[in-house]
């Protein structure tokens, strides 16, 4: 059963094998493709899951993630005998189909999505004065009522339409109700014009490209942001991810 594979596996990457079950091991894997690519997948995951979960709090993390998936994919085993196991060997064969089934049919890891990333910051203009449709903005913003938020700005912007930080704001929320053109408008504009919001607005373009799904332009938009920006770690990794 696969469960015993694994763990016979992580008993040859731990060392922990006898000198002739190590030669048996590697026999089965110079004849046995399938097996073969076992080994190498699970050393890829759970070098992987150690890497990213080293600490308590992160292992806890992970530990409840996995728990009901773990629960579900061993519960067919449990007549069989009983293992001890160190945590990384069900989180690897509770998570390794899924993670196989990305490999091998997509030959990547999971594509990031937009909704990972979709993190604005608050709208805060009500500190600027005690004008009811400032207030009225911010809230309708951070409340996510996105529709009622372009209401709000589009008032603003009638009075003050070079504030590139309402124009902003109102392109996320364009973004955020699927009104694609229209935001990427709106951003393309900041990001051609000298204002420290430049760098914000070529972010919130390749977030766009991400929610349609459009990686070729994404990948470019996100080459284009430089260290200084706040969002640079974040595009790394969305890179390093596509």
């Amino acid at each position: 059963m696969d469960e015993d594979i694994y763990i016979l596996i992580d008993r040859y990457l731990a060392g922990e094998l006898s000198a002739e079950e190590t030669q048996d091991f590697e026999g089965r894997i110079s004849t046995d493709t399938a097996f073969a690519e076992k080994v190498l997948l699970y050393r890829s995951v759970t070098e992987n899951l150690r890497s990213k979960f080293s600490g308590e709090e992160e292992e806890a993390r992970l530990r409840a993630r996995l728990a009901a998936i773990a629960q579900a994919e061993l519960r067919e085993e449990k007549q069989a005998k009983v293992v001890s196991l160190r945590w990384y060997h069900w989180a690897a064969a509770a998570s390794i189909l899924l993670i196989a089934v990305v490999w091998f049919y997509t030959g990547k890891s999971a594509l990031p999505e937009y909704t990972e990333y979709a993190s604005h910051g608050p709208l805060a203009l009500a500190e600027r004065g005690t004008d009811s449709l400032l207030q009225q903005a911010e809230e309708a913003f951070n409340t996510k009522q996105y529709t009622q938020a372009i209401r709000y700005l589009n008032q603003l912007l009638e009075t003050d339409p070079d504030n590139r930080e309402l124009q902003l704001y109102k392109g996320v929320a364009l973004l955020e109700t699927d009104r694609i053109s229209e935001a990427e408008a709106i951003f393309s504009a900041i990001r051609n014009s000298d204002t420290a919001y430049k760098h914000k607005a070529t972010w919130y373009l390749a977030l766009s490209a991400l929610k349609q799904k459009d990686y070729d332009k994404c990948r470019a938009l996100l080459e284009q942001i430089p260290k200084e920006s706040e969002d640079y770690a974040k595009a790394r990794e969305i890179l390093r991810r596509l």
